[in-house]
């Protein structure tokens, strides 16, 4: 090119600039069109149709990388594409999101059934999300199929951070295996049930209000410390600060990371069946074994066969139901949470419990024979003055005269509350640690196993009453 080429061409672009005032730049390579601005889905398969919702109307791209590109204009609300078709014989492709502003941008829905108390607007205070795919599943079909089958099979997501209002991100039953959620400051909800979810990272998620993991076998987070990515067998919601659901059952983690402010706003925490989950870690305090007590807003504390309770203390008149099988707890004491309604403690060394002034009681598990004689006498004295109690199974070393004690408060009960079909009646005191109930204990157990109670759609319930031998 000659100088008076040169000079021209620069004089024209000068000239444009001025009469635009927009930058010139080749295709595809304005700053928000480049790869750091993009959200990257990894995608398997023939389909992709990812649902999206946004808060205000915005320019939305999205490029199936098979060269086909969808452009619209869109409005405040959800925005459903058509379900696209590869037909290019290529198993994997790695379709892009464009949206401007990004700020618009408020749910990606890769697959969501609100399973596990999702759309729980009351509990969470999470704004309704609509099911993706909305159509029933009424044949029955594994979830994972179904899903995948209305939304296409997606592996992986990156790039989140270019959409700083994402409210929610839904991929239930999806195949991807880690999400980077760092810099998500206003995320409220990740739904990732049943995903195949192993690795996460919630660096800045500072807003996240529920975290739903379930039934993943989730073992690492990660963070990025001076550079480096650093790995640790945890779920750390440490920058998260008004934390109120966990549903992480069937999950791997060792460890539990929490902030601070969660103590007072963590109302469900669902962890049970977590082999290896032995300790939580609050803030920068050294990692413990879980002290119920701290957590003023916590009401279900779901955590059977995780390792992670030593003393058992709940004294904060909110918690009214522990699933507490199989944790290693050894020591009770619930005394006036009058407001507490489920107590399973199956499988646990209880050596002492003490649940005076639990008046509400419905279900209570037992099967410790570590009990002292003096703390039995105590324990048994009070199941007699509790009469709201429907499921009582014990199994610690009741004697013949306790068990007749029991079986006869049983059958004097009346049972005034209302009675629905799917409640259960349930008094089992038989066992290798129990003795026998004399013969008038017999007769006691038979005249309760015989009693109607009528429930209010009409069908007749009785009591299922199991002694020894």
């Amino acid at each position: 090119m000659s100088i008076k080429s040169l000079i021209l061409s620069i004089l024209i672009s000068i000239c444009l600039l001025i009469i635009t005032g927009c930058p010139l730049y080749e295709t595809g390579e304005h700053p928000d069109l480049k790869t750091d601005h993009l959200i990257t889905f990894t995608v398997e398969g023939n389909i992709f149709q990812p649902k999206l919702e946004f808060y205000s109307p915005a320019s939305i791209t999205i490029d199936y990388n098979d060269g086909s590109i969808v452009n619209v204009n869109g409005s405040a609300g959800i925005w459903l594409p058509e379900n696209h078709t590869y037909a290019d014989g290529v198993v994997v492709h790695n379709p892009t999101l464009f949206v401007s502003p990004w700020s618009a941008l408020k749910v990606i829905n890769l697959g969501y059934r609100a399973t596990d108390g999702g759309n729980d607007t009351a509990g969470n205070g999470l704004d309704l999300i609509e099911l993706h795919p909305t159509e029933p599943n009424n044949g029955g079909a594994e979830w994972s199929l179904w899903i995948q089958s209305h939304v296409g099979t997606v592996t992986a997501i990156t790039g989140l951070s270019s959409a700083p209002e994402l409210y929610a991100l839904c991929f239930d039953n999806q195949n991807i295996d880690e999400i980077d959620l760092s810099g998500c400051t206003k995320l409220k909800t990740l739904e990732a049930y049943s995903s195949k979810i192993k690795k996460t990272n919630f660096t800045g998620c500072t807003n996240l209000v529920r975290c739903s993991i379930e039934d993943t076998g989730a073992r690492y987070s990660w963070r990025f410390i001076g550079g480096s990515r650093v790995e640790e067998p945890s779920l750390d919601l440490s920058d998260c600060i008004g934390l109120r659901d966990i549903r992480g059952s069937a999950d791997d983690h060792d460890i539990l990371k929490l902030n601070p402010g969660a103590l007072g706003t963590l109302w469900h925490l669902c962890k049970w069946g977590n082999p290896h989950f032995t300790h939580v870690q609050i803030g920068s305090e050294s990692p413990q074994k879980l002290d119920v007590s701290r957590f003023t807003a916590l009401t279900q504390l779901w955590v059977g066969g995780s390792p992670v309770i030593g003393d058992l203390v709940i004294n904060n008149g909110t918690t009214y139901s522990v699933w507490g099988n199989n944790c290693g707890i050894t020591s009770v004491d619930c005394h006036d949470q009058t407001q507490l309604r489920q107590l399973q403690l199956s499988g646990d060394p209880i050596t002492s419990i003490n649940i005076t002034g639990c008046s509400n009681l419905n279900e209570l598990t037992l099967d410790s024979n570590l009990l002292s004689e003096a703390n039995i006498n105590t324990f048994v004295s009070t199941i007699e003055t509790i009469g709201s109690l429907r499921i009582l199974r014990l199994n610690c070393g009741l004697t013949q005269n306790q068990i007749d004690r029991i079986l006869t408060a049983f059958n004097n009960l009346s049972v005034t509350d209302t009675i629905y079909s799917w409640e259960s009646f349930v008094l089992d005191l038989s066992g290798a640690n129990n003795a026998f109930p004399s013969s008038a204990g017999i007769i006691q157990a038979t005249s309760l196993g015989a009693k109607e109670l009528t429930a209010i759609d009409g069908n007749i319930m009785h009591w299922t009453v199991t002694v020894n031998p």
